[in-house]
């Protein structure tokens, strides 16, 4: 678990950062802080990885940022071999649940038609290709596998967030994932950071039939324990940061007693 400790990095002109957007796990939220950090002449605008794939890999090396939904090996294939990844994830059966009634409910969305009707159990229980989805969808995205009839592998998973990702924010401590960004990079945010694209007309998780919830985790398992791991990373970075900030502090108070007695 070393690697994930190397905190902080200081970006460079030359540095190409790279966010892997899960659907329903922040990332409209942490889209917005991220711009704020680069230029429109910096930032790739395209948002969907099928899309940016098709573009001159002379185009994609000028942008130091690159924010898209995809698979970690499309960004693979797309990316500086130097790029520096970040991600959000989700607690598992939230995830599925927000993502079950914002596309009902969003007329724009791809398969608004195709779930419109369905009520949550049915949604559950989709036999279509689409399922991936909602089936174990934060570990094929990523894996790279997005076919419905394989399964991704945990323990790769758990090797690419461990391994290539300098930063996997926890919905669930959205305002300590906040917190922990910008001390990795040195950033400081303009406005007070608040999150955005919520889906307002959901129930509780806590007011659903147990049923329900433990179809849910049936064929969410891998992800539950891709997130608990991920968790586990966070929980270590985060107090690292912690340390090192006492440290910078108690660095800065000592400093200032130097300064003090030589000025006196």
């Amino acid at each position: 678990m070393l690697p994930r400790l190397m905190i902080p990095y200081t970006l460079t002109d030359e540095d190409q950062l790279c966010f892997v957007h899960i659907p329903k796990t922040a990332g409209t939220s942490l889209l917005t802080i991220l711009d704020q950090q680069f230029s429109a002449d910096e930032t790739c605008e395209h948002r969907h990885a099928e899309t940016i794939l098709d573009l001159p890999q002379a185009e994609l090396d000028k942008y130091r940022l690159i924010r898209a939904h995809g698979t970690f090996r499309q960004f693979e294939k797309v990316c500086k071999p130097s790029s520096i990844f970040i991600t959000m994830l989700r607690e598992p059966i939230d995830r599925v649940l927000s993502t079950y009634y914002y596309l009902t409910t969003s007329p724009e969305n791809f398969y608004y038609n195709q779930v419109k009707a369905m009520g949550l159990k049915e949604f559950i229980n989709w036999d279509s290709r689409d399922r991936w989805i909602i089936d174990n969808h934060q570990t094929r995205l990523i894996t790279g596998t997005n076919l419905i009839s394989q399964t991704p592998d945990l323990n790769e998973a758990k090797r690419i967030i461990r391994d290539r990702f300098k930063f996997v924010g926890l919905l669930e401590r959205f305002t300590d994932s906040i917190q922990l960004l910008s001390y990795i990079f040195g950033w400081q945010f303009a406005e007070e950071n608040r999150k955005v694209n919520i889906t307002s007309t959901r129930p509780k998780k806590t007011e659903l039939a147990s049923q329900i919830i433990d179809d849910i985790k049936a064929i969410n398992q891998l992800d539950i324990e891709l997130y608990n791991y991920a968790a586990q990373l966070f929980e270590e970075q985060y107090k690292l940061m912690r340390l090192l900030k006492q440290s910078d502090q108690q660095y800065e108070d000592a400093a200032s007693r130097i300064r003090a007695i030589f000025q006196a």
